[in-house]
C-alpha cells in the first residue's frame, strides 16, 4: 500500500498556512497547493516533451516534466525532484530560472526553465509516469498543440519564453 503524499497548503496570497493536505483528497475552499513544471530547453531551441503513461489522467498526451510540490519543499526543490523521478536526471539550483508564475484555480503554478540538453539515451524514464521522450522544435511543438496532443496546461511554453525574454530585455535597457 502506498502512503499518501502530503503537500503544503497555501492561501490566496501564496503564503504557507502551516497546514498540510494529503493528495488525492478534496481540498477545502480557499486552500491552494503548489505545482511545478520543469521545461528543458536546449541550445537548438528545442524542448523536451514526455509522453504520459496511458493509465494516468491525460494519459497518452505529451507534456513537460511536472508535479506537485511536497510538504516542506520549495518550488525549485519540487522541480528538481520531479526531474530526478520522471526522467532520471539530476540538475542543480544553478541550472534553473523561473520562467513564469500563475494561479490556475486553486493551484499556484511555477514554471521552471532548465537550459540543458541531455541525450535521450541518458534519460531514465519512470515507467509508471512516462513512456517516451523526445526533443521537439517550435514548429513541431506548435503542431502537437494544435492537434490536441499536448496536455492543455503545457501549451504555452514559447509564449512564456517570449514574455521572459521581453521582460529581461526591458530590465537590461533600464540598467544601461
Amino acid at each position: 500500500m502506498n502512503l499518501p503524499e502530503f503537500c503544503d497548503i497555501y492561501d490566496n496570497n501564496r503564503n504557507k498556512t502551516g497546514r498540510i493536505w494529503p493528495r488525492r483528497t478534496p481540498m477545502k475552499p480557499g486552500d491552494f497547493r503548489l505545482v511545478v513544471y520543469a521545461w528543458l530547453f536546449n541550445e537548438d531551441g528545442r524542448v523536451l516533451m514526455t509522453l504520459r503513461h496511458p493509465e494516468k489522467v491525460w494519459g497518452g498526451y505529451w507534456e513537460c516534466t511536472a508535479g506537485g510540490v511536497q510538504a516542506g519543499e520549495t518550488s525549485l526543490q519540487g522541480a528538481l525532484r520531479e526531474l530526478r523521478e520522471e526522467i532520471g536526471m539530476s540538475f542543480s539550483e544553478r541550472d534553473a530560472s523561473l520562467l513564469h508564475r500563475k494561479l490556475d484555480g486553486n493551484v499556484w503554478v511555477d514554471i521552471w526553465l532548465f537550459r540543458k540538453s541531455p541525450a535521450l539515451s541518458e534519460l531514465h524514464l519512470q515507467p509508471e509516469e512516462v513512456t517516451r521522450a523526445k526533443w521537439v522544435d517550435r514548429a513541431e511543438y506548435g503542431q502537437m498543440c494544435q492537434n490536441g496532443m499536448v496536455v492543455p496546461a503545457c501549451t504555452r511554453f514559447y509564449e512564456w519564453m517570449e514574455e521572459k525574454e521581453n521582460t529581461d530585455e526591458k530590465r537590461n535597457e533600464k540598467t544601461l
